[in-house]
């Protein structure tokens, strides 16, 4: 603190920072427990036909052969969603597209 008894700036921010932090561990800790935002993203490394395709998943490495929404026209490159149904990785379906923008 200052001489002043006022906090300084960095030491707001820190305080923020704080604060943002334990709202997001609270907020995530109950959507997993209701089993929901298992939203994670993907790109797709190649489609296989109207309804399964081999995706990215988080960044990843290697790709892996996940369901797609048939209602929806993949193609290569594309950035998706990917849902982890009752948030088990093995059971993901790309629910569709998703726009970057650069």
């Amino acid at each position: 603190m200052r001489q002043n008894n006022r906090p300084s700036t960095s030491e707001i921010i820190s305080f923020q920072n704080e604060i943002i932090g334990a709202i997001e561990t609270v907020v995530n800790r109950k959507l997993a427990k209701f089993k929901v935002g298992n939203t994670h993203y993907g790109v797709i490394d190649s489609v296989v036909d109207n309804a399964r395709a081999y995706v990215f998943v988080d960044a990843n490495t290697t790709s892996q052969l996940i369901p797609t929404n048939p209602d929806v026209t993949f193609i290569n490159g594309d950035y998706v969603f990917v849902e982890f149904i009752n948030g088990n990785s093995i059971d993901a379906f790309v629910t569709g597209r998703r726009i970057i923008r650069q």
